[in-house]
């Protein structure tokens, strides 16, 4: 016979288990619902990379917006959405995913890969006449050359030194040089002229004046900071996603800390000691002083769009490096406008360098060269289509090296850098 209490004994236990097959059953539960928003997430990972992927070998063009939608395995799941739009020379690319509730994004500046087998040194138009090496100049790499080919010549004393004009196969060049990606020009042009996408946010220059530092991310709308005045930049920090744009002239000083910006400005100057990432856009003239580094991927760049301008310029002075892209770009040019891009002694290129008027090159580039036609500005005289104690050296381009898509499009993207 059992007591009385053995009822609420038996009830007790009854409660015990009840309560911990119920909390197994939670765990289970959670565990099972953790392991499937891992999953989830995961996949999404995996589909903005493939989508990045798929995006930088294809040649599907997008939508009018810039934006187009990948179904990577047709089953109505796997849904990327790409949006593309330039910055600067290069591109960028924003791909996202969203599956229930969650959502995967990821931001990547891309630019197009050098293809292995076109390693131009050289391009210079063919306007019927030689190229003339004089002193220690170097060429390595494929030449277009002028049909009359390069020769030895004797300037300033020197003559050229050494057992090769060219240490790399010739070829003929055409009068002109390669075409540059219009939609690239457009979009820059357009900033420049002061045109704002409905997309960005415009703020005014001077409101930021009292802040030490400026900062958007690529996942935020573009920011516009516009100045209607000349603008030095010194002792603050400016990065991300923001373009700034000048009506007047811009100064950027050694104490400057620029990541990632475009800057437009009727003319720019780059102060001596100056050592930032920027992409720098000018109409009349662009000034990089001596012992400036501007970090790949940098751009140099001047749009002449002026019919009656006066003489426009880029100059990169004694011990300076840029890492990425110089562009001269004079729409039309005359005997009494002409635009020049001047490469200093002991100055340094590594990337690309486009010109489509007067270059006088005096330093070196570690990578290609395409221009119209060389002059040499000595105590004694000017020179056409000379080189002296220059050097023109693709061999010493990173074979990983990822540049713009200004010149051609050859469709093989690669991404240069991971924005946040």
């Amino acid at each position: 016979m059992l007591r009385a209490g053995a009822l609420l004994y038996a009830v007790f236990l009854v409660f015990i288990i009840s309560m911990i097959s119920g909390f197994m059953m939670l765990s289970a539960f959670h565990f099972k619902r953790y392991a499937d928003d891992a999953e989830i997430k995961e996949g999404l990972i995996r589909d903005v990379h493939s989508a990045l992927e798929l995006e930088l070998c294809s040649a599907q063009p997008l939508g009018a917006d810039g934006k187009k939608t990948i179904d990577l395995y047709d089953d109505g799941v796997s849904i990327v959405t790409i949006d593309k739009r330039t910055w600067g020379l290069y591109e960028i690319i924003h791909a996202t995913s969203n599956r229930n509730f969650f959502s995967f994004s990821k931001t990547a500046l891309t630019g197009e890969q050098m293809p292995p087998d076109e390693k131009t040194a050289l391009f210079l138009a063919d306007h019927n006449n030689y190229l003339s090496l004089c002193g220690k100049t170097k060429i390595k790499g494929t030449c277009y050359l002028p049909a009359l080919g390069p020769r030895r010549a004797y300037i300033e004393g020197q003559s050229f030194i050494g057992n090769k004009l060219v240490d790399g196969e010739i070829k003929t060049a055409q009068n002109n040089l390669p075409p540059l990606n219009k939609k690239i020009i457009d979009d820059n042009t357009a900033y420049m002229n002061g045109n704002v996408n409905n997309k960005d946010s415009l703020r005014l220059f001077s409101d930021f004046l009292r802040k030490d530092s400026i900062i958007c991310s690529f996942n935020e709308r573009t920011l516009i900071l516009f100045a209607q005045e000349d603008i030095h930049i010194d002792n603050k920090i400016i990065s991300g996603n923001i373009i700034l744009r000048c009506n007047g002239n811009v100064t950027l000083l050694p104490h400057a800390r620029i990541d990632n910006i475009l800057i437009y400005g009727q003319s720019i100057c780059v102060k001596k000691g100056f050592n930032g990432n920027a992409q720098l856009f000018a109409q009349d003239s662009l000034i990089i002083e001596e012992d400036c580094k501007l970090n790949f991927p940098s751009a140099v760049v001047l749009f002449d769009k002026k019919k009656d301008s006066k003489k426009s310029f880029i100059r990169i002075d004694k011990d300076s490096e840029i890492f990425g892209l110089v562009l001269l770009y004079k729409e039309t040019s005359t005997q009494n406008s002409r635009a020049v891009l001047k490469i200093e002694t002991d100055a340094l290129v590594h990337g690309q360098v486009y010109c489509n008027d007067l270059m006088e090159h005096k330093g070196t580039i570690h990578g290609s060269l395409f221009c119209e036609k060389f002059i040499l500005s000595t105590p004694s005289s000017v020179y056409e289509n000379h080189l002296l104690n220059a050097t023109i050296d693709v061999s010493e381009l990173s074979p990983y090296y990822t540049g713009s898509s200004i010149m051609n499009e050859h469709k093989s993207k690669n991404i240069i850098k991971w924005l946040n």
